[in-house]
This record gives C-alpha cells, structure tokens and sequence, in this order.
C-alpha cells in the first residue's frame, strides 16, 4: 500500500496525488545502478515493475480515470451497454420484464452478449479513446465508452488498461457477489422495496433459526478459521468481509440446504466450487478453465 484517502470527500484531481509516486516509479523502471548484491559481492542495476494495481471498484475507476458507473459502459473490461433505470446496469440479454420506466424501443434494439465472447476491452483501444477525450473534449464518447482521459498510471510501461487492474477477491466476492446473493433469498435486494416474493426467498423464521444456530455454536468455531460467528440475522448488515467469506465457504452450504430449491442450492455449490479455486494459493492452467466454465454458468443462471 502505497497510499490512504479518507473519507468523505476524494480528491479533485487524483493524479496530482499519484505523480510523485509514477515519477520514482518510472525511475525504477530506468533502474537504479550500482546497488550492492551482498551474496553475490557485487554490484548491479536494480530494476523494479508495476504489474497489478488493486482497489475497490470506485477506488479502480479513479485509478484508470473510467467514468465507472456515469458512463453507458462502465465494465472496465468490456464493452457491454448499460440500460438506464435510476442507475445503469448491463444486462447481457434484454430484460423479459423490464421496468416501466424503461423505454420498449431500447429493450427491443438491445444486443445480447454470450459471456464467453465479450466484446473486451483492449490496451491498445482504451489508449487511443483515452487521448482523444483529452485532446478534444469529446463528452460523447467520454461516456460511450466509460473513459474521461488517460491514467496518470498508464505512463508505466508495464501497465496494461485495463488487465493491470483485476478486481479483488475481498470487493468482487465478499462485499459484492455474495452479500447481493443473500440479499435475493432475503428478499431485500431492492433498497426501500417490501418482501420479494420469488421461490427462492427463505422466510424471516428460516432467518432468525439460522442466526441463533450460528450464534449457539460460536464457542466451538475454531478461532484459526477467522473472524468469531455472529447472529446472521441480528447482524447480516453488518458483517465484516472476512465474516462473510466464512458465511459463504463454511456456513451457507449447510444452511441452504434444503432451504434454496434444489436449482437454485446447485447453482451457489456451483459458484462456490469456483470460488474456492479463485481464493486458492495457486491455481494450473486446467482450474483457470473450470473457473471459467463455473462463473460463466452462474452467470447465465443469474440472468
């Protein structure tokens, strides 16, 4: 970690913040010569690399200087449209139910994506838009295309817009996919909306008898697993991102067990399953692929 910006207010101009640190980046970058190697008894020219930039996802979009979710393709990795509802979300098929608000002709001129053929993002691409915006103050395609500029971080030459900058574990699964799957079988997914009514919501009964079994047996959990169990029900809007990663690996399987339907419980085993090889200290070439296949699956079942 190279830096801190606290709340409630960002910086204005985020690059003025980061040029001190490129400029000794692109230094090491050059190389520092006649550093003493001590095993060896000699000198050599020490040269170091920026490969990945980690963030949480608006942290990420001021890092790459995106529109993020203001732009009508705000995936940092690809080039899916969003469809404007309050807020903007990308659908890789057109909605069978789409909300009032939404225009028909938009929904019937919408282009469905194949989640294993994205129209991705390229380096090369998101240079290029990234000058042109800033040459010309094109706001038109500043949002068509989710990109107000270059990145003060793109000077490195290692990096690449946007594979440098891959999102987390902890944002992508702990504080995204899994607490907005729970939020589905709760009911709760829509902020302010009453009670869904959808098969796989578990009643508010399941909810309280899950979260006293999980608080009765916090004594037993062993405290090498992390962080102690707390009442899910009480405490489900709350939880830490090391709580509800053992609330999804260790608990929920057990708990969604003849409470989800049995297609809707296969599916999570499924994204957990790819969940777990993601997480793991190393993972072959052959598991990529089956990560692969996993997610793809799970997002055609979310759909």
């Amino acid at each position: 970690m190279v830096g801190f910006i606290p709340g409630p207010n960002n910086p204005k101009d985020l690059d003025s913040f980061l040029f001190p640190l490129v400029k000794e980046l692109k230094q090491l970058e050059n190389g520092i010569p006649y550093v003493w190697n001590g095993a060896r008894n000699n000198y050599f020219t020490l040269r170091a690399h920026v490969c990945i930039v980690a963030a949480d996802m608006p942290g990420r979009e001021k890092l790459m200087n995106f529109k993020g979710n203001r732009g009508t393709s705000y995936c940092p990795y690809c080039y899916v449209h969003g469809v404007h509802n309050r807020g903007i979300y990308c659908p890789l098929k057109p909605p069978l139910n789409p909300p009032s608000t939404v225009k028909r002709e938009i929904i019937s001129n919408w282009t469905s994506y194949d989640a294993s053929n994205l129209p991705l993002r390229s380096d090369s691409e998101c240079r290029k838009i990234a000058d042109h915006v800033i040459e010309t103050g094109d706001d038109k395609t500043a949002k068509k295309y989710g990109i107000k500029g270059p990145s003060c971080l793109s000077e490195l030459l290692t990096i690449d817009i946007p594979k440098s900058f891959p999102p987390d574990a902890m944002h992508l699964w702990w504080e995204n996919v899994i607490p907005d799957l729970f939020r589905h079988w709760r009911g709760k997914f829509s902020t302010g909306a009453p009670m869904d009514d959808d098969p796989y919501n578990i009643s508010p009964e399941d909810w309280l008898r899950i979260g006293k079994d999980m608080a009765s047996s916090a004594g037993t959990f062993p405290a090498s697993f992390g962080e102690p169990i707390r009442d899910f029900a009480e405490h489900c809007q709350h939880l830490k991102a090391a709580e509800w990663k053992n609330v999804a690996l260790l608990m929920a399987p057990i708990y969604m067990k003849d409470r989800l339907p049995e297609a809707d419980y296969l599916e999570f085993l499924n994204l957990i399953d790819a969940v777990h090889l993601c997480i793991d200290i190393s993972i072959t070439d052959t598991e990529i692929l089956v990560v692969e296949q996993r997610l793809k699956r799970f997002v055609e079942y979310y759909e």
